[in-house]
């Protein structure tokens, strides 16, 4: 296998890592979306997955399921307060509602974070195995 074409896999396999990483996002983004009864559209998804928009229209057949379970966001249940009502939808205390909000994006940029880091060490497993290839290639 010559540079170039270990080049062009490595592209390869990094795009379809980076794509399947995105499916499990927005995947998981939904499911946690429906069980909280929050609002389902694609901004929100994409906002919940730690995504661009353009990403959750690239992924067809999970940009139906989308549309499919697009709503509005449920109300709150009767008589819930503090965090519960915050995680379904609504507060009785708005600072309470603020320290939920602010604790649910914490915990969006840690998976962020942590989707990020995954990706960097396998690009870095990429470089490493790519550069081996080259020594093969090159004469000493």
């Amino acid at each position: 296998m010559s540079a170039n074409e270990a080049s062009r896999a490595a592209l390869a396999a990094s795009a379809e890592f980076r794509s399947e990483a995105s499916k499990r996002s927005i995947e998981k983004a939904l499911k946690a979306m429906r069980r909280n009864g929050e609002a389902i559209n694609v901004q929100a998804v994409a906002l919940r997955a730690g995504l661009a928009r353009s990403t959750v229209y690239r992924h067809k057949e999970l940009l139906a399921q989308v549309h499919r379970q697009r709503r509005t966001a449920t109300p709150p249940p009767e008589g819930a307060t503090g965090q519960a009502a915050a995680r379904a939808g609504g507060a009785a205390d708005p600072a309470t509602g603020v320290l939920a909000a602010m604790h649910l994006r914490i915990q969006q940029k840690d998976a962020k974070i942590a989707e990020l880091t995954r990706q960097i060490k396998q690009h870095e497993a990429t470089i490493a195995r790519l550069h081996g290839e080259i020594d093969d290639l090159s004469p000493d």
